[in-house]
């Protein structure tokens, strides 16, 4: 498996270019009416987040919605912009494969209070209590309401033994899985 930062900088050298940005790149920064500077300034964003979890492409989206406005927001020249086969290939490379690397991943992000409360409570109100805290943080960062989350499905339909199609049901079920984890190691 790739180290998650390398595969950060390939998405972002690939949506942006290299050296010098790529002349498809400045074609849609044209398209939104953005300028050259405004695609460095996006190729910079991402790269100053390369070792943190985040939704590259939504950091990606969200830049040009906030500077174009709704009006004006390229829709279908982004649309073909991130539909490229290449692209999504390292997109799904860069979510959570397992539910091992995505529970690893919350615990990491949990406080100390955070993880103390989901020692002290019982599965079902901790799991509840986080469906737009850590759950939608997993929804929105982990490839599932992307619908890129092939390899994380694939392992949770595999441990839970049953089939999961909407997104809050998987990201109920990791959650599940995160107090799990965080009850073996009780003090």
């Amino acid at each position: 498996m790739k180290d998650k930062t390398e595969i950060r900088s390939q998405i972002i050298t690939y949506l942006c270019g290299e050296d010098e940005l790529s002349p498809r790149f400045i074609n849609l920064l044209k398209a939104g009416g953005l300028t050259k500077k405004d695609g460095e300034i996006i190729k910079n964003k991402l790269n100053d987040k390369l070792d943190t979890n985040f939704n590259i492409n939504l950091l990606f989206y969200d830049y040009f919605l906030e500077q174009c406005g709704e009006d004006s927001f390229p829709a279908e020249e982004m649309s073909a912009y991130l539909s490229d086969e290449q692209y999504l290939k390292l997109l799904k490379m860069h979510f959570p494969q397992n539910v091992k690397e995505a529970v690893d991943i919350v615990i990491a992000m949990m406080d100390d209070d955070e993880i103390e409360f989901a020692r002290q409570s019982e599965k079902l109100r901790f799991t509840a209590s986080q469906h737009f805290g850590y759950g939608l943080f997993i929804r929105n960062n982990f490839g599932i309401n992307q619908n890129l989350a092939g390899s994380l499905l694939v392992d949770i339909e595999r441990k839970s033994d049953r089939f999961l199609f909407m997104a809050d049901d998987m990201s109920g079920y990791i959650l599940d899985e995160v107090w799990e984890e965080i009850q073996k190691t009780k003090h």
